[in-house]
């Protein structure tokens, strides 16, 4: 499971039955989150399937977050859906289908912040926003408290999230196993998401719990990595892949 030896393991109770599972999953996070910040300044929390395409444009928001005195930076995200056949990906759009972002929690946070729930925590925080963006349903509302937000990135430097596009056993693994499984879940994957390759085009507000948050669906017009393709990727892409150019005077604030 771990050839590389690149995971720590960190025992601790984490499947109390508890009313919320994400009550479990905030748990985690801390805790991996305390391990992290030894003999750093910044810890990077992103979920292995999410992919950031600029590593500069976030690193130099990053500095500009430290420069105002904030504790955590929030990054938009593009959400993939399903896998189609010759290579062709659907992600969630805007009902016009235009780009469409979603703004979840901070992807950044500062040695000694505390997670509240999942990654969102209670600091102020600076809420990075794509240009030209203002149709996500998060930047319709007014600022939460401690929010700081600045346009400062391109669409194609959002990060994009492989949430459902996955084969369809990855899927039920997925929905076995997730903070939110449920009867619901499986309702949806079994009346939405496996007929989607065929009704995408006509299908609206389909997020599986918050129906508008998910307006539409479109074809993805970037070529994406393999990796999210479904494709083999060689030890040696993945590295060369995953490897930053160096950014002077944050390089070494992050874990």
């Amino acid at each position: 499971m771990d050839g590389d030896r690149k995971m720590q393991f960190i025992g601790g109770c984490y499947s109390e039955r508890v009313s919320d599972p994400m009550e479990n999953d905030t748990l985690q996070r801390n805790a991996a989150l305390a391990q992290a910040t030894e003999g750093a300044r910044w810890v990077l929390q992103l979920d292995t399937d999410e992919w950031l395409p600029d590593v500069d444009a976030f690193l130099e928001a990053l500095a500009h977050a430290e420069r105002l005195d904030l504790g955590a930076l929030e990054w938009p995200m593009r959400v993939l859906y399903r896998k189609m056949s010759g290579g062709r990906i659907l992600e969630v759009c805007s009902r016009e289908r235009g780009d469409h972002f979603e703004y979840i929690a901070p992807v950044a946070v500062r040695t000694g912040v505390r997670l509240v729930h999942s990654r969102r925590t209670a600091c102020p925080f600076l809420r990075a926003v794509a240009r030209g963006d203002d149709k996500s349903g998060q930047l319709r509302r007014p600022l939460a408290e401690g929010e700081r937000r600045e346009a400062l990135l391109d669409s194609s430097e959002a990060i994009i999230h492989n949430s459902w596009a996955r084969s369809p056993s990855d899927l039920r693994r997925k929905l076995a196993s997730w903070s939110h499984a449920g009867a619901r879940a499986w309702i949806y994957y079994l009346a939405r998401w496996l007929p989607s390759v065929w009704l995408w085009p006509w299908m609206k507000n389909l997020h599986p719990f918050f129906g508008d948050v998910w307006p539409a669906l479109r074809v993805c017009r970037e070529r994406l990595p393999m990796g999210l393709q479904g494709n083999p990727v060689s030890k040696e892409r993945q590295r060369s892949a995953s490897l930053p150019a160096p950014a002077t005077g944050i390089d070494d604030a992050i874990l």
